[in-house]
């Protein structure tokens, strides 16, 4: 005979009533997880350009994960799908260097100081106003002619 028992119906609704929330809580967690992952996925993937990427990013976030789920099916490349090519520049064209022959500079005369005898050439000595230059090797002053 099947008799009802009380306490076995109250037992069973408590045990639904804590139950319940816990389920809600896991659920909770697996679908934000699956929004985060989509949301990560959707802002790291090198298949979608420009404008796209940017309309599938809010569209999961502002959709939550009624959103991840569309772009999980619908926006997200295949796996083994190619990645796009990227469009050929055209190059410029490679300059190849000239060679030119070093500029030959006519000879400087040679001045030989009257102190120290050394000789150096006229762009070395300082010269200053009224021909009047400074040695480079022992820094005595020259008059120039």
């Amino acid at each position: 005979m099947n008799t009802f028992n009380p306490m076995e119906a109250l037992a069973a609704f408590f045990g639904l009533v804590f139950l319940l929330p816990i389920l809600m809580c896991g659920l909770t967690l697996i679908a934000e997880g699956f929004w985060i992952w989509m949301l990560v996925d959707c802002a790291t993937n090198q298949r979608l350009v420009g404008n796209e990427k940017t309309v599938w990013i809010l569209v999961v976030i502002f959709t939550n994960w009624l959103g991840a789920i569309i772009y999980f099916f619908a926006g997200r490349p295949r796996r083994f799908d190619p990645l796009p090519v990227p469009p050929v520049l055209p190059q410029a064209p490679k300059l190849r260097p000239v060679l030119r022959s070093a500029e030959v500079k006519p000879e400087e005369p040679q001045i030989t100081c009257p102190k120290c005898g050394g000789s150096s050439p006229y762009s070395k000595f300082a010269v200053g106003h009224e021909n009047i230059g400074t040695c480079p090797l022992c820094f005595v002053s020259i008059a120039f002619e």
